[in-house]
């Protein structure tokens, strides 16, 4: 019976072929870690470049599947002779929800699941990672430049925790560029 329902989704979905389609995007953007300089000293810097990269299927006129990669940069940390940084990066999968809101312009929203790797680097011990999985999601204005491509201002966020046990928010706002096959 599994079969048999397996077989029909996927004929339904090449049945629906002239909907079906592909796309490709990037982003680079401001990227922060929350609560990171919250203990730390002075020179503590929480927010660096970003990147975004995703590709996607188009399910219907609203509603695709994503799988993507977020870099939300390095934070640092500098106390007399002492240095540390963090790294953070998720490997996402998930929904998205689209909306038109003009001719050219349409609003996105994401949610999903992540797989959070936050590296921590030590110049006095050794480095530390973890890897957790995290709730995603994602706000974004897409706007169309041609028929395949658009401009894209998005917001993603979700959560990351060091191998200590303490953790914070990952915030990324990017701009970008994607293109449909």
């Amino acid at each position: 019976m599994f079969k048999k329902m397996m077989l029909a989704g996927v004929m339904a979905t090449a049945a629906s072929g002239a909907m079906a389609q592909l796309y490709m995007g990037a982003g680079l953007g401001y990227a922060v870690v929350s609560d990171y300089c919250k203990d730390a000293g002075s020179s503590c810097e929480d927010n660096s470049l970003g990147l975004k990269l995703y590709g996607g299927f188009v399910l219907n006129p609203s509603v695709a599947v994503e799988a993507g990669y977020l870099d939300f940069g390095k934070a640092t940390d500098d106390f007399g002779l002492a240095h540390s940084d963090l790294e953070a990066s998720a490997v996402v999968v998930n929904a998205a929800f689209r909306a038109p809101l003009s001719r050219e312009l349409g609003a996105v929203a994401r949610l999903g699941l992540a797989s959070v790797t936050v590296d921590e680097h030590f110049n006095w011990r050794s480095n530390l990672s973890k890897t957790t999985s995290q709730l995603y999601l994602g706000l974004g204005l897409e706007y169309a430049l041609q028929k395949n491509l658009k401009a894209t201002f998005s917001y993603d966020l979700t959560r990351g925790e060091d191998a200590g046990g303490g953790g914070g928010n990952l915030h990324l706002f990017s701009a970008g560029l994607q293109y449909s096959f």
